[in-house]
């Protein structure tokens, strides 16, 4: 799991929310664009689907700089997204306020957040 520095837990609520009307189709245009889901291999008669793309991982795009690694939504966001848990990439797309509190929990759970080694 990759949400161990401060900024990214922080960052991942929100990045979250945003993609999350991706995956339901309900987003703009230009945040459509960047969700794109990892494709299924077909070639030669052959179709199969890769791993990455039955667990809901998006298509993260080469970044050339470490600012844009860090800090474009267009990578980091999808970073954050795919750095979730599967049974939340692949949630019910029927259960958005469902998906969001247990969005919430995780991250809760996860990163240590009123924890007692505070």
């Amino acid at each position: 799991m990759g949400l161990h520095s401060p900024e990214k837990i922080l960052r991942a609520p929100m990045v979250a929310s945003l993609l999350w009307p991706c995956q339901l189709g309900f987003a703009p245009a230009y945040l459509m664009d960047l969700c794109r889901p990892v494709p299924a291999m077909s070639g030669a008669g052959v179709s199969r689907s890769l791993r990455s793309a039955e667990r809901g991982v998006l298509v993260v795009p080469f970044a050339r700089t470490a600012a844009m690694q860090n800090r474009a939504f267009s990578v980091a966001g999808l970073r954050v997204w795919n750095d979730l848990p599967q049974e939340l990439r692949l949630f019910p797309r029927l259960c958005t306020d469902t998906f969001l509190g247990r969005l919430k929990t995780y991250l809760f759970v996860h990163t240590g957040v009123g924890s007692a080694s505070e």
